[in-house]
């Protein structure tokens, strides 16, 4: 079970989770965020529409969409790409995710007025240090574990996420860099049958809710309604493991 904390001084998170490598749900760090009440896809459209950005496309008819994701982009109106989401349904076809760096764009700078961080976590940085998500019902970004500690702030809709520790990498039969070859929807216990012992912690992320994954730690996403989720990298200082 991931705990869940509703305040937490930036020792204790430094000492226990960051250092002790424990993922968190953080559940008291968003409500004053003007972001909750004011993001939705009409808003974002406002603000961002007239944007060139860079969407992933086409993931329906590669399953290896992620491992490939330089083939998938997509140049396109975010305007239009808002309307796309708006009358998708669900469908894992196309997303807009991190790597996108929307972001840097002039519009999004805007909405960093929107997302007052975690001061007690997070510094003030904020250019490639924070990754904007946006996508219908029905994404899913699949298991895998990144490179650096991140936080994961649900501002709309809900997702469904799977962890697994950092250590049972031969459990999810590491694929290629940080993607795992197991299917954790639907796993294939005949082609990966060390799975069946992996430790998963299966919950869904509410809005107004953060996650903070450990380097590492394996995770696979599912988006449950229409999200918007922004992620952070930009914690206080270097820290010490134990």
């Amino acid at each position: 079970m991931i705990e869940r904390r509703h305040s937490i001084s930036r020792e204790e998170f430094s000492a226990r989770y960051r250092s002790g490598s424990r993922p968190v749900i953080l559940t008291g760090g968003m409500q004053s965020w003007p972001a909750m009440t004011r993001w939705n896809p009409d808003y974002l459209d406002r603000l961002c529409g007239h944007e060139t950005v860079q969407v992933m496309t086409g993931r329906e008819t590669d399953s290896e969409y992620e491992i490939h994701s330089e083939r998938r982009r997509t140049a396109m109106r975010f305007g239009d790409y808002v309307r796309k989401v708006n009358e998708a349904g669900q469908t894992n076809d196309f997303y807009l995710v991190a790597q996108n760096e929307f972001m840097r764009t002039e519009g999004a700078k805007q909405l960093y007025e929107d997302i007052a961080g975690f001061p007690e976590l997070l510094d003030d940085r904020r250019d490639g240090f924070v990754f904007f998500w946006f996508g219908p019902a029905g994404t899913v970004t699949p298991l895998h574990h990144d490179t650096a500690d991140i936080i994961l702030a649900q501002v709309r809709g809900r997702k469904r996420v799977t962890m697994i520790p950092a250590a049972q990498r031969a459990l999810v039969y590491n694929n290629v860099g940080v993607f795992a070859e197991v299917d954790c929807e639907q796993p294939d216990l005949i082609r990966h049958p060390l799975y069946r012992y992996a430790d998963k912690v299966v919950f869904d992320l509410d809005p107004g809710e953060a996650l903070f994954i450990p380097v590492g730690w394996w995770h696979h996403v599912r988006a449950l309604d229409v999200c918007i989720s922004v992620s952070f990298t930009n914690f206080h200082g270097a820290f010490e493991t134990a």
